[in-house]
């Protein structure tokens, strides 16, 4: 062997050798042996103290290595949220730091909390929108408690349904004023506990519900919520009724009922808005009819109350009568007696009535029903009667039959020496609307009208009705059909004759209208007097007074009585407080008119509608009914 060779390799292995010798001891060590990570999960990190390669090992996949320092000397990871579609049980992992040649090894132990289960969706496209609004933690599932975190609605569900998966939002207070409005697909749907308000028009029109359960957290259910709903059941689990606004279970089935909680049928069916449901409000294993208060005593049935005696005149007559009150609400003073005169009062409100006043005498018939309620054919009371589903209505197109005999009966008790034609107008016991309203008249001028709506929904109802019907005998100014009116000129010039229909014409010239003098009088200059085109039923061929009036939209801005049906009023008041010989006067009538005039003045200038947006108008209800009588 070269000598040089030999001495190159001798001292190679010597200074291994010597670097072996000299070399320190094997070392891995971690700075945290224990973690603790939320159900939502998490991240953690760990610190590494080692001299030799090392290698890991993680004993579950929802423990996740994502990265390692530089320098090695630190290592990331990720935990998973702990959710499921079962349990979601705290669960226990580890990370394993270890080098095989040399016998090290280093565990790291990571707990995690309970998590949240996942929510199983029925709608695939619902769940779809809850994971697009509200997945915080972005793993493309929904949890319970993403859904318990959120507070406000938002999103477009339509087409939606199902979404029983509602029921895990218990952070939500509200439903919005019509966020599942016209959902016509949607079959069911559960609210959660602690939900506070359903708004106006929610769940309109949800054609395909037909249950539903009121969590008892619930205080208002808002206007038109549940409205066009073909509801068979509906629980309501609050032990004090929310507030609920008229007619909200209108569209429901006729056999649906309502269930509320034990001991509390009695209190739901005497509460403001859920009263005219009475015949539907039960508790489990019972029938409505269980709860329902039932008259027992008719000793006060016919009896007779004069709520104001005529000071001037011969005294002229009106007589109402009562439907659904019971016998608990015919003591003096008592809620019969406060209800008529409540609607005495408000037929006093408008002139020329107000300033005559004193020349009527009112009386009031007590009519004692064995039930209080409306709305289903079991039900009885004494003057008007629900018919059975699909049966005829009255000419009000009201699903109560009047039973006006009956009517006649009761007035027939009201003394009457001078023989005057019967004036008789039928009060509902009734928060809300329960019908169409509607007065009907007859060639002997008397009358009948009856009210379906209460004074609180609708007080100028029974101005319309009775003192523009019902006693003065004049038409409607509101249009139902776009079309002329077939025979005007006969139609208002016979009905002129006997007094009747005096607020329209079938003229349109100012100089011949019948109301011409009004219009050339300056003392008749600020009530908006002109001829309108519209009135009778009919937009074309006949001729009203003025933009809007009593006889038009009572319930719209300047519903007084114009001038023509002022002049109407006051010739029927004289010719029966003082006799079929009066004549009429017309300064004598304007001397008398001087509040009207002022009254109506003051109507006019609130008004500020437009003629031209009178037809956004169209389609609102029409309570007023009339209809002509067979000329002799």
């Amino acid at each position: 062997m070269n000598k040089t060779i030999l001495a190159i390799t001798t001292i190679i292995a010597l200074t291994c050798f010597v670097s072996c010798q000299n070399s320190p001891d094997p070392e891995l060590s971690i700075g945290q042996a224990e973690y603790s990570i939320s159900g939502d999960g998490g991240r953690f990190s760990v610190k590494v103290a080692t001299n030799v390669a090392v290698s890991i090992k993680i004993s579950d996949g929802w423990i996740r290595q994502t990265s390692v320092s530089p320098d090695k000397s630190t290592f990331f990871f990720t935990v998973a949220c702990n959710d499921s579609y079962g349990s979601c049980d705290a669960r226990t992992g580890s990370v394993t730091f270890a080098n095989s040649e040399n016998g090290l090894l280093k565990t790291v132990t990571v707990r995690q909390d309970k998590g949240s289960p996942l929510i199983v969706f029925k709608d695939q496209v619902a769940k779809e929108i809850c994971v697009k609004q509200w997945d915080a933690n972005q793993d493309g599932e929904f949890s319970e408690k993403e859904a318990a975190a959120v507070k406000e609605l938002q999103g477009d569900f339509y087409g939606v349904s199902s979404f029983d998966e509602l029921k895990h939002f218990t952070s939500l207070k509200t439903i919005p004023d019509n966020f599942f409005n016209g959902f016509r697909n949607l079959t069911s749907i559960s609210f959660p506990d602690g939900l506070e308000i359903i708004g106006n028009g929610a769940f309109i029109n949800c054609s395909s519900l037909s249950r539903l359960v009121i969590p008892s957290s619930v205080k208002s259910i808002g206007k038109g919520a549940l409205g066009g709903i073909p509801l068979s059941r509906i629980d309501v689990l609050a032990e004090t009724p929310p507030a609920l606004s008229d007619n909200e279970f209108a569209w429901v089935k006729d056999d649906c009922v309502i269930y509320v909680p034990a001991g509390k049928a009695p209190l739901y069916q005497e509460a403001e808005g859920w009263r005219i449901y009475c015949y539907r409000i039960t508790e489990e294993g019972h029938s409505p009819f269980d709860f329902l208060y039932t008259s027992t005593d008719y000793s006060k049935d016919g009896e007779v109350v004069c709520l104001q005696e005529a000071t001037e005149g011969k005294g002229i007559v009106l007589i109402f009568l009562g439907d659904g009150f019971l016998d608990k609400d015919m003591e003096p003073g008592g809620k019969y007696e406060s209800v008529m005169r409540q609607w005495m009062e408000q037929f006093f409100v408008y002139e020329p009535y107000k300033t005559f006043r004193d020349w009527f005498s009112i009386y009031a018939v007590k009519v004692i029903s064995k039930h209080g309620i409306f709305g289903s054919p079991e039900l009885e009371r004494k003057l008007t009667k629900d018919t059975a589903p699909g049966g005829d209505t009255d000419q009000g197109g009201n699903q109560n039959t009047v039973l006006i005999d009956v009517c006649d009966q009761y007035a027939g008790l009201v003394p009457n020496p001078d023989g005057q034609e019967h004036k008789v107008c039928v009060f509902l016991n009734t928060d809300s609307s329960v019908g169409r309203s509607w007065c009907d008249w007859n060639s002997d001028g008397s009358c009948l009208g009856v009210i379906f709506e209460s004074i609180g929904v609708r007080p100028t109802v029974v101005n319309h009705e009775l003192g523009g019907h019902g006693f003065a005998f004049l038409d409607d100014e509101y249009s139902l059909y776009d079309t002329t009116c077939p025979n005007a000129q006969e139609r208002y010039e016979n009905a002129w004759g006997y007094g009747m229909l005096l607020n329209l014409d079938w003229r349109s010239d100012p100089e011949q209208v019948r109301w011409s003098r009004f219009l050339k009088d300056p003392r008749y200059s600020e009530e908006g007097l002109g001829v309108f085109e519209g009135g009778g039923y009919y937009t074309k061929g006949i001729f009203r007074p003025t933009e809007n009036s009593m006889m038009r939209m009572d319930y719209a801005p300047g519903a007084v009585f114009n001038a023509p049906s002022r002049e109407a009023i006051y010739r029927h008041i004289m010719r029966l407080g003082l006799g079929e010989d009066w004549t009429f006067d017309y300064e004598t009538f304007v001397e008398a008119d001087k509040a009207g005039r002022q009254q109506a003045a003051e109507a006019y200038s609130r008004q500020a509608i437009p003629q031209s947006s009178f037809g956004k108008y169209a389609d609102l209800p029409i309570s007023a009914r009339n209809r002509l009588p067979s000329w002799p």
